[in-house]
């Protein structure tokens, strides 16, 4: 057996786009999920019986933990695999309009809930917009999870493509070695 460093060097890079790959799968799920968590601690607010104090400070929490999970979308794609930076980028520019109206809307809930300090309960307006929050983060972290059903499911066809190519050539190698031996 040679030494061939061509096929080294390409073993590597396959090697290191599955890696990028697979960190992309995990920085998916972990974005999702924590969309989904601040969706439920949304929820949980809305829902609640306490003040309008307590509901702004949980908010703000809420509001910062969205504004670490934009940062984290833009840093998404930089160590995409080149066959998914194309879908990334569309999942981040989509994203980012939803984050941006979110945002929004956070910012206006945390206002009203500043003016409602002196109530002993939140209005219902600014439920209402809650649970508007909720369902928007509940849809974004829908669609990371999309995205990465979607970049699995191109990585199998891939695969057995692959697979497929091989057994073929495996089934033409044999047939040749049958015929010399004839």
């Amino acid at each position: 057996y040679e030494f061939n460093e061509e096929i080294y060097k390409q073993r590597i890079e396959r090697t290191k786009e599955l890696f990028k790959s697979l960190k992309l799968n995990s920085d998916l799920d972990k974005m999702a999920k924590s969309l989904e968590e601040l969706a439920k601690q949304e929820q949980e607010i809305s829902e609640s019986e306490q003040s309008p104090d307590e509901d702004l400070k949980q908010q703000k929490a809420v509001q910062e933990d969205f504004e670490e999970l934009q940062k984290q979308l833009e840093e998404l794609g930089k160590n995409a695999p080149e066959k998914a930076k194309d879908q990334i980028q569309k999942l981040k520019e989509k994203s980012r309009q939803q984050m941006n109206q979110t945002k929004k809307k956070l910012q206006e809930n945390i206002e009203r809930l500043q003016n409602q300090q002196q109530d002993s309960q939140s209005s219902p307006e600014t439920r209402q917009q809650q649970r508007q929050i909720q369902k928007q983060m509940q849809q974004m972290a829908q669609q990371m999870q999309s995205a990465k059903q979607q970049m699995n499911q191109q990585r199998k066809q891939i695969n057995s493509r692959a697979l497929e190519y091989i057994l073929y050539s495996l089934i033409n190698l044999s047939t040749n070695q049958e015929e010399l031996t004839k």
